[in-house]
């Protein structure tokens, strides 16, 4: 009920004024406009918590068996505003129903403490339901009775000390657009990010490519500058040709070269620089490259006369390539004044002639001279003969001179045979045939065996191969080696001496003669194979000084070499390389599978 007092004009109560208000029915369809959205309301209490409006989810509560199962029912005076504890409301009868109460909801027991003013809570917490809502609530002092009326009878409630009022609404539809503004946010930050992280990478980028580009400017006009240096610096001349053939730049080389300042030749036609009939030729070799992609003159070096502003004309050689700049196609010229070097080429030719004449007269000279020297010398040795059978008539100076006479002719036999073999390496015709060098060795072991037996040495060899060669120069370069190993052996030491095959590197086959012998010091490595020459009076080794020279000659005609190396006291080891395809195979010497076979006598 509400009720006012009314009064006369005298101010003295006459009457009272009272209106009933159901709350069932006016009171909670009061309240019934202040609900919002789907899960906004709002209710009032006394101080024990119990509603004294109704509630939104009398549906619900009826459900879950906090109300009656009744449409009649509501949950005025029948629902108190009590925490499930953070349970939503369970089917079956909830604790309020149960033994225990629960506590109060968190909104409720803040309004009944009686606290003034209002209070809010925006965190959350636990309805009636046991559902997180957000609210608002205040406790109204006032000093009316409140009553609860049914349908069957009025019950006096009694006089409260006041009432409260909330407002209250799932946390979820509370902050819905909270969350959906915070997604949105959310979105257009991360795409504000994206925009920004892409506004850095381009500019990252940008700068990158503006540094690369910069460097490469820089780069290229560093380049430019260099190759303007080298060019510029060039002993050969340098001139750049549009496919037109005018010329687009000439170094000072050019200008020296020909006569003519740069500045008369840039924009001219290359031919200027020839003489006819090679001025038209010229112009005709890059119109047909260009019309057909035949290059006849690129990348050739051609001797082609030059003509010079003054007129002289010079043998000029010049090799042209093709470049190109973007898109233009340009040629490269390369000039210079090859008359000098013609003129040595033609002096070479002439000394090569003269010397080919001299090498043919020597060779005529060696012959005859072998040839027309041995008549006489063979007259001194018969006549040296017929004196030393008179050996007894002479005196003893007579009879020494007599002894050095021989020993000259001796000396001079040896020389004419040597002279003889020399000339004939060359001029003898050769017979290349298949060689077992295994063979050619016991060959030369056989003529060599009184030399051998003499000096009490001892000849090994192995994994020698099958050549094609002469086999006569073969056998007199192998023999000269070994004759020349026995001879120069240590005093009171037999000599041995050791064949060896192996294939070498770069396709040859090397053949080594290895002795145990006196050696000599490795800077008379190259004098050995002159003619005539010896590191050793003929006192203490016989022989005229040819053995070594014949050697090399003949490895020289049969396409090898001939080396040495030597130490004194450390024997000498002579090694022959031959080409790889005069070689046919290779084996061990002997018959019974050793890998070396030795001779000894």
């Amino acid at each position: 009920f509400v009720a006012t007092p009314v009064r006369d004009d005298r101010g003295r109560t006459v009457g009272v004024l009272a209106f009933r208000i159901r709350p069932d029915k006016e009171f909670s369809r009061i309240l019934e406009t202040s609900r919002s959205g789907e899960t906004g309301e709002t209710y009032v209490f006394n101080d024990r918590g119990v509603m004294l409006s109704d509630s939104r989810f009398d549906e619900q509560l009826r459900n879950a068996g906090m109300i009656a199962d009744d449409p009649d029912s509501h949950a005025i005076l029948n629902v108190e505003l009590r925490d499930p504890k953070g349970r939503t409301v369970p089917k079956s009868l909830p604790a309020q129903r149960s033994g225990g109460k629960a506590p109060l909801t968190r909104m409720a027991a803040s309004a009944v403490k009686g606290s003034a003013g209002a209070d809010v809570d925006v965190d959350g917490y636990n309805d009636y339901r046991g559902v997180p809502v957000v609210g608002a609530w205040a406790w109204l002092r006032e000093g009316d009775t409140l009553l609860s009326t049914s349908e069957s009878k009025n019950r006096h409630i009694g006089i409260a000390p006041g009432i409260g009022i909330a407002t209250e609404v799932d946390v979820d539809e509370a902050y819905a657009p909270l969350i959906t503004l915070n997604r949105v946010f959310l979105v257009l930050l991360c795409i504000l990010g994206l925009v920004a992280a892409l506004a850095i990478l381009l500019q990252v980028r940008e700068h990158k490519e503006e540094q690369a580009r910069l460097l490469a400017e820089n780069s290229l006009q560093w380049n430019r500058e260099r190759l303007k240096s080298v060019i510029s610096h060039a002993m050969d001349g340098i001139v750049t040709i549009h496919d037109d053939g005018t010329i687009e730049s000439a170094n000072p080389a050019v200008e020296r070269l020909f006569g003519y300042p740069a500045e008369e030749l840039i924009g001219k036609n290359v031919s200027l620089l020839m003489p006819e009939p090679y001025k038209g030729e010229h112009n005709g070799y890059i119109e047909t490259y260009l019309r057909t992609g035949q290059a006849r003159v690129l990348g050739l070096e051609r001797e082609v006369p030059g003509l010079r502003k003054d007129g002289e004309v010079f043998s000029l050689g010049i090799s042209v390539s093709e470049m190109f700049l973007g898109e233009d196609r340009m040629f490269v010229g390369i000039l210079r004044d090859v008359s000098q070097r013609k003129q040595d080429e033609e002096k070479l030719r002439q000394y090569a002639a003269e010397l080919e004449k001299s090498n043919e007269a020597l060779k005529d000279f060696s012959f005859i001279a072998s040839h027309d020297l041995q008549e006489p010398l063979r007259k001194i040795v018969s006549f040296a003969d017929l004196l030393k059978t008179k050996n007894e008539r002479l005196d003893p100076d007579s009879r020494n001179y007599l002894v050095r006479i021989q020993a000259a002719a001796q000396r001079m036999r040896d020389l004419i045979y040597d002279l003889l073999r020399y000339s004939q390496i060359e001029s003898r015709p050769k017979t290349k045939r298949s060689l077992d060098l295994k063979e050619v060795v016991r060959d030369v072991l056989e003529d060599l065996e009184i030399a051998i037996k003499q000096t009490q040495g001892r000849v090994e060899t192995s994994n020698l191969p099958v050549i094609e060669a002469d086999g006569t120069l073969i056998r007199q370069l192998l023999q000269n080696l070994v004759a020349n190993a026995l001879k120069f052996h240590k005093a009171g030491e037999p000599p041995l001496v050791k064949i060896h095959g192996r294939q070498a590197e770069e396709g040859f086959w090397e053949i080594s003669v290895q002795d145990n012998g006196i050696g000599f010091e490795e800077k008379y490595k190259d004098l050995i194979f002159k003619p005539f020459q010896r590191l050793h009076h003929r006192n203490e080794f016989p022989g005229a000084g040819m053995g070594l020279t014949i050697c090399r000659k003949i490895a020289q005609e049969i396409g090898g070499t001939l080396a040495v190396h030597s130490v004194p006291s450390g024997g000498c080891t002579f090694t022959l390389r031959i080409p790889a395809n005069a070689a046919v195979g290779s084996h061990e010497l002997g018959s019974d599978g050793e890998q070396a076979s030795s001779r000894a006598i």
